[in-house]
């Protein structure tokens, strides 16, 4: 599988389609190879040209200054667990860092300046003084790395005509780079309406999925989608007067262009279907319909006979990068959404660190991050109630293994893998481990 995959990898090492190559690299190495040792180096290899693919994006598109600082991200979170790396890690860490000191020494190279960044900061000077105070502006690019770096570009930029940037781009996926948080997004989108931020850098999830208030300047910095991404960044622009740029090669122009076409074919479409006689229309909507209302319950019945194959076989946690065993499935318990470790030795497989931003919700109190103590993948969070830790698992990092059969799965969520997590309330929690407590007390 693995060698299939690798006869297949995209020739241009800049695109999405080799992004998505190295996580696929990643998981079927995770999956598929049973030498744990190789699938961890393997994995390795992937996600660190994974992050190459992401520095090589934000060096087309900003200074060579972000590139250093995006590297450097990278770099201190790996340097947090160096001591628990692989021989072909710290090679890789190396070279991380060799990287990273010939950028430093690149950044001051006036020939090495991108002038585009440059040119998307003066635009936008531009266009808010002459709109006006009021005014709002959403700017799209292809990849987080790039969000966040130009986000904090343009935050340092405009601070000289006293305007604020932020980012915005989706939540977290298995094998893609980090993500936001729901509650984040809402916060900055609510600061964006009231004008707190007036500038948005996005990625896709600012076209679909997420509700973006409308904005009168929309810059697409690199950005190619298809027709209808198109069409719904050009719902992004409904204010009267509102400005949209392109900024691109002639690659991107092209598809651009392309993408104009095909969103005018659509448009054209639209009126024809207007034309039609109403009650033909009817006709053919409800045969739709129908088609329909029978797809969602083949859809409904599925996932009942999915949840009626719940096996009873239980299943070994693994950690998705070193292959260590975290726990059984059945040493889970689930508490609303979140699912924690009930087992004793669990503890002294973890390292915890105080958590960065501290806070209450759904009546716990997380407290810190937990990681793998043979390697430094982050396993979740530790969260405190009435005293008790919660140990509460992170699923995208762990790999699961059916005892009796030896299958090895990834899930995203909970809700997919096949086994029934008993379920417990806060109120349950204190009484529960006073319960394990008194049993482990009391003689035999």
């Amino acid at each position: 599988m693995i060698d299939m995959l690798y006869d297949k990898r995209p020739g241009e090492r800049d695109t999405q389609a080799y992004n998505k190559w190295t996580v696929d690299i990643e998981k079927s190495a995770q999956l598929n190879v049973n030498d744990h040792e190789i699938s961890r180096d393997i994995s390795a290899c992937a996600v660190y040209l994974n992050v190459y693919n992401s520095a090589i994006e934000v060096c087309n598109l900003l200074q060579i200054a972000e590139v250093a600082k995006y590297l450097s991200e990278k770099h201190h979170r790996e340097l947090e667990g160096r001591k628990k790396h692989t021989e072909t890690e710290k090679k890789l860490f190396d070279n991380l860092i060799d990287v990273q000191r010939k950028l430093n020494k690149l950044k001051n190279d006036k020939d090495a300046a991108n002038p585009n960044v440059q040119i998307v900061s003066e635009q936008l000077q531009k266009m808010i003084l002459e709109k006006g105070d009021d005014s709002r502006a959403i700017v799209f690019v292809k990849a987080r790395a790039t969000c966040r770096a130009l986000a904090k570009y343009l935050d340092e930029d405009l601070q000289k005509i006293g305007v604020k940037a932020s980012r915005l781009y989706g939540q977290q996926t298995k094998g893609a780079d980090e993500g936001m948080t729901e509650a984040v997004q809402t916060e900055t989108l609510q600061k964006f309406r009231d004008g707190f931020y007036k500038v948005m850098v996005c990625t896709s999830v600012g076209t679909e999925g997420i509700d973006v208030p409308d904005c009168n300047i929309v810059i697409n910095y690199n950005y190619s989608g298809d027709e209808i991404t198109k069409i719904q960044m050009k719902g992004r622009s409904r204010k009267k007067g509102a400005t949209i740029i392109v900024m691109g090669d002639e690659k991107q122009l092209e598809q651009e262009m392309i993408n104009a076409y095909k969103a005018n074919m659509m448009y054209k479409a639209i009126s024809e279907l207007k034309k039609i006689n109403a009650r033909a229309v009817e006709h053919k909507l409800k045969m739709f319909q129908t088609d329909e209302m029978q797809k969602l319950r083949y859809k409904t019945e599925y996932e009942k006979a999915k949840k009626s194959r719940r096996s009873e076989d239980d299943l070994e946690i693994l950690c998705r990068r070193c292959n260590s065993m975290a726990c059984l499935v059945s040493d889970v318990r689930k508490l609303g959404s979140q699912h924690f470790v009930i087992a004793k030795d669990f503890p002294s497989k973890i390292t915890t660190k105080p958590h960065k931003s501290p806070k209450k919700y759904d009546g716990i109190e997380k407290k810190g991050k937990m990681y793998c103590k043979k390697c430094p993948l982050d396993w979740g969070i530790v969260a405190d109630r009435d005293g008790v830790d919660l140990f509460i698992l992170k699923l995208q990092c762990f790999k699961l293994r059916n005892m009796r059969t030896g299958v090895v799965s990834q899930h995203k969520k909970w809700l997919d893998v096949p086994y029934d997590v008993p379920e417990l309330g806060l109120e349950d929690i204190p009484k529960f481990f006073r319960n394990e407590t008194e049993e482990n007390a009391s003689p035999e």
